[in-house]
């Protein structure tokens, strides 16, 4: 028997290399991202801020079009409320409120929600668009802090 005879070319067989290379880490990338919370759960998927009298949980990394939730807890039962800026509000859309809340004032800076007796209060949100969304959110506009929150297509 007679071997082969295939030419070789060594600059393809170079670029193969390098792309074979590059996926490999775009897709070990891609599994860290996911088991550390980008994707749903995990250590980086949720955070907690606190401000004067409250603290409020939240999903760093949302979908667009997916549910979202900003979890308040407020020390003050007796004065409750809630205060979302204009860039958070420009970014969802507010699906539900738990428990419902007894006034809602809107301004040029954002929107309060007022509870009575209530410990804490729940929005249910849905992303409504792409991108990184920066804002804030507190018992008013000026006990707030701010609010980063990446949502991907």
């Amino acid at each position: 028997m007679r071997e082969l005879d295939v030419e070789r070319d060594d600059r393809f067989t170079a670029i193969e290399r390098t792309v074979n290379h590059v996926a490999l880490a775009v897709m070990a990338l891609v599994v860290l991202a996911g088991a550390l919370g980008v994707f749903g759960f995990g250590p980086l998927s949720s955070t907690t801020r606190t401000g004067n009298g409250f603290a409020v949980t939240y999903d760093r990394f949302a979908r667009n079009g997916a549910p979202l939730t900003f979890e308040f807890t407020i020390d003050d039962a007796d004065n409750a409320r809630v205060w979302l800026d204009t860039a958070l509000l420009d970014a969802v859309q507010i699906e539900q409120v738990v428990p419902a809340a007894t006034q809602q004032q809107r301004t040029a800076d954002g929107a309060t929600f007022r509870f009575a007796r209530a410990a804490s209060a729940t929005f249910d949100l849905t992303g409504d668009r792409v991108g990184l969304v920066r804002g804030r959110a507190g018992t008013s506009p000026d006990n707030a802090v701010p609010i980063t929150l990446v949502m991907y297509p």
